[in-house]
């Protein structure tokens, strides 16, 4: 019983760091320049810290390879948002940021047996 756990959260792992690494890829194409990864605060961890011209993008990267708990843009409750924001907030005023256009961003992926689908939202809660 709990081997099978412990697998299902190795493979969890395992498609999230692999979501991230394509979200990595797909954000330089798109011309961000990565900042951090996985950047630790008391509040969680921030994914990914991305920079387009003076735009900082604080992007939550989720995930799925089936739909069957939901679309990866459906799967960040409003709590996470609220840490997101918190954290955000600290890291643009610890590294002096503030002059800069700040953004809470989504970047979803379904990874089927296809193509991965991505799906970004550049700005969650304008």
């Amino acid at each position: 019983m709990f081997n099978r756990a412990r697998k299902k959260v190795n493979i969890n792992r395992q498609t999230g760091a692999k979501g991230e690494e394509f979200a990595v890829t797909y954000l330089k194409n798109k011309g961000f320049k990565i900042k951090e990864r996985n950047f630790r605060t008391r509040w969680g961890e921030i994914d990914i810290i991305a920079q387009k011209g003076e735009h900082t993008h604080f992007v939550e990267v989720k995930t799925r390879t089936t739909n069957d708990y939901g679309h990866p843009l459906e799967s960040l409750p409003f709590y996470r948002v609220e840490r997101l924001k918190k954290m955000a907030l600290w890291y643009a005023t610890r590294f002096k940021l503030t002059e800069n256009r700040l953004h809470l961003s989504l970047l979803g992926i379904s990874w089927g047996p296809q193509d991965p689908k991505v799906f970004f939202v550049e700005d969650i809660i304008s």
